[in-house]
């Protein structure tokens, strides 16, 4: 559920702190920001990945030196029609059309009316049907 969605990165944020971990969450910067608020840190959150950058300025390798645009592209669709090896002839023209993944998101019907929908892009791959948790994160957010 988007509650328990929200504890649990409260959870994973509390644990960082605690145990001086760094960690990389996947959710937006105001939700994490209100979440420090919560447990009372003021953190500077750069908010330049709220904006998908899959292809754009990252590409991640797995073990067989295949690329993708991201770590969740690789796993969701291994075999999609991103993936490069990196001895492919032609690689490094095929990683110039990574940059195109993230121009197949889906908005979604909340986005028309969000607050955020400038600075937000909605993961094509991780949020396909995520109309619920954003409902819940706008109204956890905005207060």
């Amino acid at each position: 559920t988007p509650e328990e969605y929200y504890e649990a990165i409260k959870k994973i944020l509390a644990y960082s702190i605690k145990f001086q971990q760094k960690v990389q969450v996947d959710c937006k910067s105001m939700v994490l920001q209100k979440i420090y608020k919560e447990i009372g840190l003021t953190v500077q959150i750069d908010d330049s990945y709220d904006v998908c950058q899959a292809g754009k300025t990252m590409i991640y390798m797995d073990a067989n030196l295949n690329l993708f645009p991201c770590g969740p592209y690789a796993y969701k669709i291994p075999d999609g029609e991103f993936k490069v090896n990196l001895f492919d002839k032609n690689a490094l023209e095929q990683l110039s059309q990574f940059n195109h993944i993230s121009k197949n998101t889906k908005k979604h019907k909340i986005c028309k009316q969000c607050s955020h929908k400038s600075s937000c892009q909605q993961c094509p791959i991780c949020y396909s049907d995520s109309d619920k948790l954003c409902e819940f994160l706008l109204k956890k957010c905005d207060t």
